[in-house]
């Protein structure tokens, strides 16, 4: 088993001027990036989405769920393993996906980094006093959660 880490550079967010949040975003996993390390793209609204998508696996809704990135063809399929294990596909979509590389990960352990990650980036935003509609989302997906966070 792996451990995955979501990765934010707070220092990199910026504003644009349609009033979206872009910054620096990607995982870390057994010494790789993904997509790669530096990513352009949009922290606060994938990690909400993401959120989303791994509390509907982690509360029973469903047993598969995939993290797309908004700039890029790239995304994590995630499959439900077991109770505490997904198998996850670092995919580059395009006419037809190809798998950059698999791996096994502890689910507790990505919703963990995704709410500490989380948590980091609202912190930053209302620092700037930059709240929008993807905040918001945000903190109603931490909030839930961290409901269902197990202990480490």
């Amino acid at each position: 088993m792996k451990k995955i880490v979501l990765t934010t550079d707070t220092n990199t967010i910026e504003k644009t001027s349609v009033g979206t949040i872009i910054g620096v975003i990607y995982f870390m996993f057994n010494g790789r990036c993904f997509p790669e390390k530096g990513w352009f793209d949009f922290p606060i609204r994938l990690v909400g989405w993401w959120l989303n998508e791994l509390l509907n696996v982690v509360l029973g809704a469903q047993n598969n769920c995939q993290f797309m990135f908004m700039d890029g063809p790239f995304s994590i399929k995630l499959e439900l393993a077991d109770k505490e294990l997904m198998n996850a596909y670092f995919v580059k979509r395009g006419l037809k996906d190809v798998i950059l590389y698999d791996a096994q990960i502890n689910v507790n352990s990505l919703l963990r980094t995704l709410v500490d990650n989380g948590i980091s980036l609202i912190e930053k935003i209302k620092q700037m006093d930059w709240q929008n509609e993807d905040c918001d989302y945000l903190a109603q997906e931490i909030s839930r959660a961290k409901k269902a966070l197990k202990p480490d």
